[in-house]
């Protein structure tokens, strides 16, 4: 994101699919945890314009130190969508139906 000045610089870049960051890793897991310490944002959708080029910055450097700052998950407690949400499992209609038989 490169509306704000000292992280990529160079006034916002918005693009259709929303601003633009540019910038390195370091500055930009700055940027993202200066913003959760304002609770500005609880979360990142972050895509990687050129993901040959971005994808391994983004993984090894931005998501690494957000780790590190414990700004960013290192594991999932489960095996399931619904595990990593937290969601408890909803009662089986069928089984409920058999009961009632």
């Amino acid at each position: 994101y490169a509306a704000v000045p000292g992280h990529g610089g160079g006034g916002p870049r918005t693009t259709p699919r929303g601003p633009q960051y540019r910038g390195g890793p370091v500055d930009l897991a700055e940027l993202i945890a200066s913003w959760h310490r304002d609770g500005t944002v609880d979360g990142f959708h972050l895509t990687p314009v050129e993901p040959l080029r971005d994808l391994e910055r983004l993984v090894n450097g931005t998501v690494s130190l957000l780790q590190h700052r414990g700004l960013f998950r290192t594991f999932y407690p489960g095996s399931t969508l619904r595990d990593h949400l937290g969601l408890a499992r909803p009662a089986n209609q069928y089984a409920v139906a058999q009961e009632a038989s």
